[in-house]
């Protein structure tokens, strides 16, 4: 059995450091109404600021009283319970390891330090701090006064007219984006963009020139026929309207089956049974025997380029692709990049979506003499 005496000190709620002094009657080996004192200096925390919580508490010792001097160090658990601001109990357990082996009891064990345990019953007493100095007097501000001259030339703010405001509410279009730079079936995104903080909702009809008419901000559109455009746009909304215009140059696609080098009117003596409907061609309507069809997807003056073309297609899941050397024509020799084998233009026709989704490209149909 035992007593303790503990004095910390705590510079806030949840952290105290200070020094506490056990205690032991009767240690067990040292013989009868011998005593054992540990000196303990540490430190211990609270999970809580204020109220009940848990305390640790870890302490480096000295113990005296044994048959000889020891060291070592404990460490405790316990929990403090608040009785009121000032008085508070807190059952505590420590364990304490003194060294040498002997000092606390005399009997050497071979464990090389003693292990001493204690449970105990904490009463903790706040004392009184320190009052606050009294705060300083505060002073009223004294409210500013502008000078005479600032107040002579103020002018009081005027509400705006019903008409000044429909020109602050009414849509600007700043500018048209998109290219201006185009080749022939290229699609391009024109959207327009207008000055700040229009009224909402807002509407867009735009005019692409070549007889297209479209509705709102975000318009795609290719041009079937190389040339000059004028594109224009009207926006509008409850407060008024805006219109621009811009330049669009269309060239012509110098990379179709149109302008094999040498050789310009090339595909109409490739293929003479083909009609045309306006600038859209439309499949052969004769069938021939002793011919098959393929849909021409690509030409080129080089054969090494053709084969490179054929790899790129297969990439894109394309099947039945293959090089077509086309002499048909006066004055050149073109290397067609062609997609199927089809017995009939009816089947050609029907696997033509196919062949122009898969390459992304617009293909005509080439009769192949057998």
């Amino acid at each position: 059995m035992g007593n303790n005496l503990s004095v910390y000190y705590h510079p806030n709620a949840q952290f105290g450091i200070g020094a506490s002094l056990t205690g032991n009657w009767n240690v067990a080996g040292h013989g009868e109404g011998s005593t054992l004192a540990l000196l303990r200096f540490g430190a211990r925390g609270y999970l809580n600021a204020l109220g009940n919580s848990p305390v640790a508490e870890a302490a480096a010792l000295v113990s005296f009283g044994g048959p000889e001097r020891g060291r070592g160090f404990g460490l405790g658990l316990g929990y403090r319970m608040s009785l009121s601001r000032s008085i508070a109990v807190t059952p505590m357990l420590r364990v304490d390891a003194v060294t040498p082996d002997r000092a606390s009891d005399g009997i050497e064990a071979g464990a090389g330090f003693d292990l001493l345990a204690n449970l105990g019953l904490e009463l903790s007493i706040k004392l009184p701090g320190q009052r606050a100095a009294p705060s300083p007097p505060v002073r009223t501000p004294t409210p500013y006064r502008p000078p005479i001259a600032e107040t002579v030339d103020a002018q009081p703010e005027t509400a705006l007219s019903p008409s000044e405001v429909a020109a602050q509410m009414a849509v600007r279009i700043d500018s048209i984006y998109g290219r201006r730079d185009l080749i022939v079936g290229e699609e391009e995104n024109y959207r327009v963009r207008t000055a700040p903080h229009p009224a909402w909702p807002i509407q867009y009809r735009w005019d692409m020139g070549d007889g297209v008419n479209a509705l709102g901000n975000n318009i795609v559109h290719a041009y079937s026929d190389p040339g000059y455009y004028m594109v224009k746009v009207v926006a509008f909304n409850q407060f008024g309207s805006d219109s621009t215009w811009a330049i669009v140059q269309v060239s012509p696609d110098y990379g179709s089956e149109q302008y094999i080098v040498g050789n310009p009117n090339r595909r109409n003596s490739v293929t003479p049974r083909e009609q045309t409907q306006g600038n859209r061609r439309a499949p052969i309507v004769v069938d021939t025997e002793n011919r098959t069809f393929a849909w021409v997807i690509e030409s080129h003056t080089s054969k090494a380029q053709a084969d490179r073309a054929v790899r790129r297609y297969a990439g894109r899941g394309l099947a039945d692709l293959r090089v077509v050397v086309d002499d048909a024509g006066p004055g050149s020799v073109a290397y067609r990049v062609v997609v199927g084998n089809y017995t009939s233009t009816q089947q050609a026709v029907t696997e033509r979506a196919i062949v122009e989704s898969k390459s992304q490209k617009s293909s005509w149909l080439l009769t192949i003499e057998h």
